[in-house]
């Protein structure tokens, strides 16, 4: 499947954009009670919501999705320990077969 996210990967991991991810990404996230040990996030793009679920959540199993190729490149130099990238759109999720405490999706 062809997305046209693909050419605009570079432009998503600027500063600008991955800080704006990052404050989308607290804001939800404070809004969580307690500590989830299972989370699912889903439309990881290039990491910087995963890099703060991380941080927040080092203890808990983490599987980020992210259909687009070059998104997932960038996620993936962030090398976060703990988190498993499966390159699945929302659309594929079934395939996980999973419960999850958090799901995740700052779209």
């Amino acid at each position: 499947m062809v997305f046209p996210f693909e050419k605009w990967a570079s432009l998503y991991s600027s500063p600008f954009n991955e800080q704006f991810y990052q404050d989308i990404a607290a804001t939800l996230l404070g809004k969580i009670k307690g500590h989830p040990r299972s989370i699912l996030e889903v439309g990881a793009g290039t990491g910087a919501a995963t890099e703060l679920l991380q941080r927040r959540y080092p203890e808990a199993s983490i599987i980020a999705t992210e259909p687009v190729e070059e998104m997932l490149k960038y996620c993936q130099k962030r090398a976060l320990p703990g988190v498993r990238l499966l390159p699945l759109s929302a659309g594929e999720l079934a395939f996980l077969g999973s419960r999850f405490d958090l799901v995740l999706g700052n779209i």
